[in-house]
Formats: structure tokens, C-alpha cells, sequence
């Protein structure tokens, strides 16, 4: 039997993340604190997070030249999220690519490249809310440290990416050089496959590539209200940035390889983000288990009416994605 290694070691963070943040945990303060929290706050909670899929679903819709409504990405975005948070190694990612070439003129590599930019316009977005927080934590020489090395890639990547684009005539012969000793249709098809990309990418400049700035700005800010009110379930009175130290915490920690839905790193790392602001460790852990409960079962039932939207089984889903997985290196 052949061990996957990427999903043991992220199962291993996982049960050491859950184990971190149980120790030396106060259980009495932790109960009274879910206790005492006032639950009402999930309903703006959720309608906020229902709205910040609506945003991306807009952003993306974008990408693609409006070439699918918004209606229809916003169910393949959720069907995304269900797949990441029940299967490992962020299959979503892969699964929502095959769905948008679905009953539509996306090609697999505009799909593909429209996820890699979305992705990296996102970490640009989470390094901004990093730098703004360092003048109001405390001792954030960790987020000061993650926020660098980040934008270092991200920057890099971006910039590649576009670059390459925008020279794809030069980077496009050198590629076929390169591969030029393999076979020749292992060539071929992966020479289409750059092709397919760059020119994906080169749609994502000027005003469209404005535009998902724009909306990327306007996801972020509705995510970071999303979890100020949240908070206010356990604080009536939260520092006004707490919203953004929670998004930067759980971004953080689920970008580590972990378990499915990120189970441990998303308490572990909330715990740490909002403990820099003074957050009680009890209260801090029981916002990270309720947003990440929360938003797990809103996720499930919004994929799962995806899925019927889309006429998808789970089941028939996954193999669909197996078998787009193996069509595309070929």
C-alpha cells in the first residue's frame, strides 16, 4: 500500500496544533465562556460570509470573461469549499477547475490560471491586513516574519506569472526547447498547456485585472467584518481590529498542510493571532472552534445544494475530478 506522506504530515500538524492549543487550557473558564456567549451573532455572521462567496464568485466570473454567470460560480465556489474541507491535499481547488469547464467554453488551463491568480491576489490582499496590524499588536514579530516571507513570494510569483505572459512568444520557445528531447507528444501537450495558460493570464490585465483588485478588496473588508461580529458573541466590545488579526490568523494557519478543513491549524492559529491583542485563551478558542464549526456545516450546506445545482453525486464528483486530474498531465 503506498503512503502518501503530504497527507500524514498534515495530519500529523493537525493533532499537534490540537494538542497545542488543549494545553495548559483553563476547561472552567472555557466552559463558561461558550456559556455565557450570545449566539444571535451567527445569523449576521453567516449572511456576511455568505456575501463574501457571492464576492469571490463575482471576482472570478471576471477572470473567466463572463463566460459563467455569477449564480452558477457561486455554487461551484461552495462546491469547492466541501471538497477541501471533507478530502485532503485541497482537491476543492482541483474539483472547482473541472466544474467551470463544465457545460461551458472555459478551457481546463483559463481555469487553472484564473485559480492560481485568484490565489495569489488573495495573498497579496492578506499581506496588506499583515503590515496593518503591526503598529496595533504587540510583539507580532511573527506575522512581522510570515507577513515578509509571503509577499516575497507572492510578489515573485505574480510578477512571473505576468511577465511570462506578457513574453509568452520567448517564454513559449524556450519551454519548447526545453522539452524539445521528450517525446514528442508528451511535448506537444504540454507546449498547448503553456500556451493555454499565458494566454489565460493575458485576459487578467488592464481593466479586468483592476477589477478583481477591486473586488478582492471589497471580499477581504466584508471577511474581516465577518469576524468582528462574531466576536461580539463573546465581547461586547472587541478592539476594532480584531476582525483582521482572526483572518490573518486563520488564513495563516490553514495555508499549512493539515488535516481536511484545516482541523487544528484553524484553532491553533486563531488562538495565537487573538491571545497578541490580549484575547483570553479560553475566549479565543471557543471563537475559533465556534467560526470554524460555523463555517464548516454553512460550507457543507451550501456545496451539498451546489452539488444538486450542478446534477453532481459527491461520489461521482470525486471521480470525475480523478479522472480531469489524469487527462491533464497527459
Amino acid at each position: 500500500m503506498r503512503i502518501n506522506w503530504r497527507v500524514l504530515a498534515g495530519a500529523a500538524l493537525s493533532i499537534g496544533a490540537i494538542a497545542l492549543v488543549l494545553w495548559r487550557m483553563d476547561w472552567g473558564a472555557l466552559r463558561n465562556t461558550v456559556a455565557a456567549a450570545n449566539y444571535w451573532w451567527l445569523l449576521p455572521f453567516l449572511a456576511l460570509e455568505v456575501l463574501v462567496i457571492w464576492t469571490r464568485a463575482l471576482r472570478w466570473r471576471i477572470m473567466l470573461e463572463d463566460q459563467l454567470s455569477t449564480a452558477r460560480l457561486f455554487w461551484i465556489t461552495n462546491i469547492g469549499y466541501l471538497l477541501n474541507n471533507v478530502l485532503p491535499l485541497r482537491l476543492g481547488e482541483v474539483g472547482r477547475v473541472y466544474l467551470v469547464t463544465r457545460r461551458s467554453t472555459v478551457g481546463a488551463m483559463q481555469g487553472l490560471s484564473s485559480v492560481v491568480v485568484e490565489r495569489l491576489i488573495d495573498v497579496l490582499c492578506l499581506i496588506v491586513l499583515v503590515f496593518l496590524l503591526l503598529p496595533l499588536v504587540p510583539g507580532s514579530v511573527a506575522f512581522v516574519a510570515t507577513g515578509m516571507t509571503l509577499s516575497g513570494v507572492a510578489m515573485a510569483g505574480i510578477a512571473l506569472i505576468f511577465v511570462a505572459a506578457h513574453l509568452h512568444t520567448i517564454v513559449e520557445a524556450s519551454f519548447a526547447k526545453l522539452v524539445s528531447k521528450m517525446r514528442p507528444q508528451l511535448a506537444q501537450a504540454l507546449q498547448q498547456h503553456l500556451h493555454d495558460f499565458l494566454a489565460s493570464v493575458r485576459v487578467i490585465q488592464g481593466r479586468r485585472l483592476w477589477l478583481c483588485l477591486l473586488w478582492s478588496v471589497i471580499t477581504w473588508t466584508v471577511s474581516v467584518a465577518s469576524m468582528y461580529v462574531l466576536m461580539l458573541a463573546f465581547d461586547p466590545h472587541p478592539k476594532w481590529f480584531i476582525g483582521m488579526l482572526a483572518n490573518c490568523g486563520i488564513a495563516l494557519g490553514v495555508a499549512l498542510p493539515s488535516a481536511p478543513s484545516g482541523l487544528g491549524l484553524w484553532e491553533a492559529a486563531t488562538v495565537a493571532a487573538l491571545t497578541m491583542a490580549a484575547v483570553p485563551a479560553e475566549m479565543a478558542l471557543a471563537f475559533a472552534i465556534l467560526s470554524h464549526l460555523a463555517s464548516f456545516i454553512s460550507l457543507a450546506v451550501l456545496g451539498i445544494a451546489g452539488l444538486v445545482v450542478e446534477g453532481q453525486s459527491f461520489g461521482e464528483l470525486a471521480r470525475s475530478v480523478r479522472a480531469f486530474m489524469q487527462s491533464s498531465k497527459q
